[in-house]
């Protein structure tokens, strides 16, 4: 039996990027793949966070808390920033964030729980054309934050139209 507690999860996804490896071909899209992930992991260290996996182009990190999971975020951002910046126009990548914190079982190194399944939401529903985060707290209060990717509000107005 796992342990349980309060967790705050981020999921990670690339956006189109099946298109983009039908454009330049299975070698470049998972050059391009292993590149993301290790600055993301980079992020991830230096924030705090803990990989838990990865699925296909997307990353699960867990944080000990909100605030560690917002910085990893924006650093994790700003690593893709900086990467778009030495590619020519059409090259570039987008990223979807999802945050959650509540109540989640671990067991067998994975979490499990509603956290899990609203960051997961949260990162499906973003708009990866421009870089924000959209978070929920398991406080059930819309948060809000300004930082160098904009204003960041959703929480459970995003969650509740999600819900089916």
């Amino acid at each position: 039996m796992g342990t349980s507690g309060l967790v705050t999860i981020l999921f990670t996804d690339l956006v189109g990027s099946t298109a983009h490896a039908s454009t330049v071909g299975d070698p470049a899209a998972d050059e391009m793949r292993r590149d993301h992930f290790a600055s993301l992991r980079e992020a991830v260290a230096a924030t705090g966070g803990t990989e838990v996996k990865t699925i296909g182009d997307a990353l699960m990190v867990s944080y000990a808390g909100a605030a560690d999971a917002l910085t990893g975020a924006a650093t994790m951002q700003r690593a893709v920033d900086r990467h778009n910046r030495r590619l020519a126009d059409g090259q570039t990548i987008a990223m979807r964030v999802g945050i959650s914190a509540g109540d989640a079982s671990f067991e067998d190194g994975d979490w499990f729980g509603t956290p899990v399944v609203e960051a997961a939401r949260l990162c499906a529903a973003a708009d990866g054309a421009r870089p924000h985060l959209e978070i929920a707290i398991e406080t059930g209060e819309d948060v809000g934050m300004t930082g160098p990717f904009g204003t960041v509000v959703k929480g459970r107005e995003l969650l509740a139209s999600l819900d089916g």
